[in-house]
């Protein structure tokens, strides 16, 4: 059986993981510069996912990030927003629902350890997009109708001529249904998926930072204690 490890990155695999993004161009997913990626692994909200019966420099086969994102309120006030990035997977390892693990990671991260650093946990989808919207709505974000002006301007030229760029936020509600998912996800502790008309099963390794110092908060955040954040 396969094995997948699903972990935070580490500054030394900074070049694997843009020969990764290289090998696997999307345009809808797209690397940062360097300086903001480094500062999302830095922080620990850069996710990878591996597959350990590759070579070092070529196991990854997914990775997600949270990006921080300054931007002024209508008052004229900087604020702090963080971004859900896409994930970007490999289309050999599709199908696996890694993206789930990702989402769950990386905002349970932003809302334990970050509290009150951000104004808002965001995602932005150029549109149309279904699978896109499809995936961000099942992690729990809802449409945001009401994002600054400022991030509007600044993300209108990404969208091309019949496209729009539609915003979602990440209510502090949904942390149920995300610690209940990764909780889950490490219970299970493997992965599944049907192909070329059959199943196959691989073992799942969460070796995350989240779950080994901050299961407690998580174990009652599932239970809908959200008092565990204070």
């Amino acid at each position: 059986m396969k094995r997948f490890i699903v972990r935070e990155a580490n500054l030394f695999e900074f070049e694997d993981v843009r020969a990764f993004y290289k090998a696997n161009p999307d345009e809808h997913v797209m690397l940062r510069a360097e300086e903001v990626v480094k500062a999302a692994i830095s922080e620990g909200v850069f996710f990878i996912a591996l597959d350990t019966e590759k070579e070092d420099s070529s196991r990854i086969f997914a990775a997600s990030a949270v990006y921080s994102v300054p931007v002024r309120d209508e008052g004229g006030k900087i604020i702090i927003l963080k971004e859900a990035g896409g994930s970007l997977v490999n289309p050999n390892y599709r199908g696996l629902s890694v993206h789930k693990i990702f989402h769950c990671a990386r905002v349970l991260h932003e809302f334990i350890l970050d509290r009150g650093g951000f104004a808002e946990y965001f995602g932005a989808i150029i549109c149309p997009n279904d699978p896109s919207v499809a995936n961000i709505n099942q992690a729990g974000l809802e449409p945001w109708h009401d994002p600054p002006a400022s991030l509007v301007a600044e993300r209108a030229p990404y969208a091309k001529e019949g496209q729009e760029i539609k915003f979602f936020r990440f209510p502090e509600k949904a942390l149920q249904q995300a610690a209940q998912r990764l909780l889950n996800f490490a219970n299970r502790a493997k992965l599944s998926r049907d192909i070329d008309g059959g199943h196959e099963e691989c073992q799942l390794v969460l070796d995350l930072q989240l779950l080994k110092r901050y299961k407690p908060i998580l174990d009652g955040l599932a239970k809908g204690d959200f008092s565990v954040l204070d």
